[in-house]
């Protein structure tokens, strides 16, 4: 099974609209064990308007615990 997570610290209205603020120039998070699947999200996030250079990869799986938090802070 291939996992990526993906914008969990994001709105529902702006995961797929990220240019509703700052004209969509700021940050989204994955992670995720398979390259080509990683690829593939970025793909759809950039689909969504979602510019490559804040699609930030933060590595393997185990760090997307780290997200979880991010949005309360």
């Amino acid at each position: 099974m291939k996992v990526v997570k993906a914008l969990n610290t994001t709105w529902c209205g702006l995961m797929v609209n990220p240019a509703m603020i700052n004209g969509a120039d700021h940050s989204t998070f994955i992670s995720g064990n398979d390259a080509d699947a990683k690829s593939k999200v970025k793909e759809i996030l950039k689909s969504f308007g979602w510019l490559e250079k804040n699609i930030l990869d933060l590595g393997d799986i185990t760090k997307a615990r780290g997200t979880e938090m991010y949005l309360p802070l």
